[in-house]
């Protein structure tokens, strides 16, 4: 008797909490934006959070959220204004959107030029120095398919570039590798199980995400936690070397390092990569040839662009197999190859 009350209060409480999760659930999907939005709005300039700055597009996977004007977003011990237009482009604050430009760039990190404003990366730099204006496409942790993707989204959107340039990042392997899915009809999504899930409770359920984040401290918008920020590899690559660095920021340092190393190891199976190196360069090479397909087919001409990381300076030489597959790939496709390689290694 004793046991069966036990069970039975056991089962009440199990009930109790399954029609509360349920209703949390439901409320959360109607109205979670709404709440959440707002307390976000209220904490958007704490310069570690980047919940509302980097969201998630239907098409090509991510993106910087449109119209925002950020007096404090974070990178690492920094803080900058970053400021976006309507379709999520960074650009100079209060600047109107437009549909028509001479050049578009895109990349990753180094293109969208994350830790700095707009008036100080290489693509404001530009514009205050020409008359073309560029849109600048790039965002953080792109890679081929996510260019396929988002330039064919934009185009499709109305949009007129004569010329683009892609930047393509030592680091653009091993996202294209591990972490993106590009489907046939030009959507991006990811390859591992476990991010759609989190995306999907992000975009259905934002006060679930919400609560999740400050649970387990999430570190998927927190700055401090980029790669990179906690030492100043850019501009000393070697710290990188460095023993008390290695020791304090193990996780960085070896992030980095395995992103990096494919150009210069000797071994087509590097553990930490999904698949054989090869077989990646030749998926990637596949997904550029669709990127020219498409803009040939419509007139636009493309150029490639390539430099280096902080350990490729070290560790490598400036010939190396990511400037030899990419000049190799513009021999017949693109008006430019741009190596930015002998800037950084001149001394070599």
């Amino acid at each position: 008797m004793y046991i069966k009350t036990i069970f039975n209060i056991f089962l009440k409480f199990v009930l109790i909490i399954f029609i509360s999760l349920i209703l949390f659930l439901t409320i959360d999907y109607f109205f979670g934006k709404t709440f959440v939005d707002k307390y976000i709005e209220g904490i958007k300039d704490n310069p570690i959070y980047h919940k509302k700055q980097r969201v998630r597009h239907s098409y090509y996977h991510h993106t910087l959220a449109p119209n925002i004007d950020y007096k404090k977003t974070g990178w690492g011990p920094k803080t900058y204004r970053l400021c976006t237009d309507e379709w999520g482009l960074k650009y100079k604050c209060g600047t109107k959107s437009k549909k028509s430009y001479t050049l578009a760039i895109i990349g990753d990190s180094f293109v969208e030029g994350l830790g700095i404003p707009y008036e100080e990366t290489f693509a404001g730099i530009i514009n205050l120095k020409t008359t073309p204006e560029i849109a600048n496409l790039g965002v953080s942790s792109y890679s081929p398919k996510i260019y396929y993707s988002k330039l064919k989204y934009f185009i499709e959107q109305g949009f007129k570039f004569n010329h683009v340039i892609i930047f393509v990042d030592v680091s653009d392997l091993i996202d294209d590798m591990n972490s993106y899915k590009l489907y046939p009809d030009g959507k991006v999504r990811d390859k591992r199980l476990g991010k759609r899930i989190e995306w999907s409770i992000n975009a259905y359920f934002p006060m679930l995400d919400q609560l999740i984040f400050r649970l387990i401290k999430n570190n998927r918008y927190q700055a401090l936690d980029a790669p990179l920020t906690p030492i100043e590899v850019y501009t000393n690559p070697k710290q990188l070397e460095d023993q008390e660095i290695n020791t304090i920021y193990t996780n960085y340092t070896k992030k980095l390092n395995l992103r990096a190393v494919w150009t210069y190891s000797k071994e087509n199976k590097i553990k930490g990569y999904d698949y054989g190196i090869d077989q990646g360069i030749e998926e990637q090479l596949r997904t550029m040839d669709m990127i020219y397909d498409y803009l040939a087919d419509r007139k636009i001409k493309l150029s490639v662009a390539v430099y280096p990381w902080p350990q490729t300076i070290l560790y490598d030489v400036p010939y190396n197999k990511h400037v030899k597959i990419w000049e190799e790939f513009c021999k017949r496709r693109c008006a430019n190859f741009i190596n930015h390689y002998p800037l950084f290694m001149n001394d070599k």
